[in-house]
């Protein structure tokens, strides 16, 4: 039920975008829009990130946000993108690695400065899809590999961003974009932490 109530939220989401676009202008100053962005997203724990953790892969993925303009310089977005986290403990002795996907469902307000920046801010909820894959290494050798059913649980928290945005026309270009997600009940759950994302791709304003 949870994953159907944020899918149906991502649907409303989008609907309440394109119906906001398509609304008659009543001052010649507004000049609504609509912006797609695909993008591949790399990321890492904020604790990583803060002890400069090297690590030999990063959580890497894809998504797609539908961003409605209310005006040059207020719009709402979301979307979804999907990232295969993964979580690991190790030891001298070897390492267990547990690798999911996540499937995340963000609603930002996003306030551009410019046509080349913007800030954002607003809820996310995220949920595995798929199944749960656990590795097992003694010495760096793969000694034992298991699939089971994913958790259920879901997260949800706060999700802020900065894009830098190399604009061509409005907001068409290609970007770049930072993204911190801080989790409301990360103490409740191992898994739950905070994520640093970079973002980059392609915007396409209609």
């Amino acid at each position: 039920m949870k994953k159907i109530a944020c899918l149906c939220l991502l649907s409303s989401s989008i609907v309440f975008a394109q119906e906001n676009t398509s609304m008659t202008q009543s001052n010649s100053d507004m000049e609504n829009s609509l912006i797609f962005s695909v993008f591949g997203v790399a990321s890492e724990t904020e604790k990583e990130v803060r002890n400069e953790v090297d690590r030999s892969e990063y959580d890497k993925g894809y998504g797609l946000f539908v961003e409605g303009n209310f005006n040059d310089h207020f719009g709402v977005e979301t979307g979804a993108y999907i990232i295969k986290r993964q979580y690991e403990v190790s030891n001298r002795f070897g390492s267990i690695t547990t690798s999911v996907d996540r499937l995340t469902v963000p609603v930002l307000a996003k306030f551009w400065l410019a046509d080349f920046f913007s800030v954002g801010i607003g809820p996310y909820a995220s949920f595995s899809i798929g199944d749960e894959r656990t590795d097992v290494n003694l010495a760096g050798i793969n000694i034992a590999s298991s699939e089971s059913k994913a958790s259920e649980d879901q997260e949800i928290g706060l999700e802020t961003s900065a894009t830098f945005n190399l604009a061509v026309n409005d907001k068409t270009g290609v970007f770049a974009e930072g993204r911190y997600s801080r989790p409301f009940d990360n103490e409740a759950n191992d898994q739950f932490v905070n994520h640093v994302s970079l973002l980059a791709g392609l915007k396409v304003d209609l």
